[in-house]
């Protein structure tokens, strides 16, 4: 089991609170919690996408992948389709 030293002692906690506090009011980040945040967050996969950062390799590419993450879990939690609803259940071929 780790415990809290462990993790201090390989984590500079205090660089993470005073960078995430200043890239949050830039960047606005974070957990998705109404359709403002939603649509600044798609806004954002836009533009990581237009800008070429977010391509395999690219300068944002991990950025990018988080963004669509938590437009992903948003997406999950306010629309469930039959699919996530039944993650269980195998996908149908779809009929000729």
């Amino acid at each position: 089991m780790r415990t809290a030293t462990r993790k201090m002692n390989s984590i500079d906690f205090q660089s993470i609170v005073a960078t995430w506090r200043n890239f949050h009011a830039v960047s606005g980040i974070g957990h998705i919690k109404n359709e403002i945040d939603y649509d600044r967050m798609v806004d954002l996969g836009d533009c990581l996408v237009e800008s070429g950062a977010a391509k395999d390799g690219g300068d944002l590419e991990e950025l990018f992948l988080l963004v669509c993450d938590l437009i992903g879990q948003y997406d999950e939690r306010h629309y469930p389709t039959q699919l996530t609803k039944h993650k269980h259940l195998p996908l149908m071929e779809a009929a000729p």
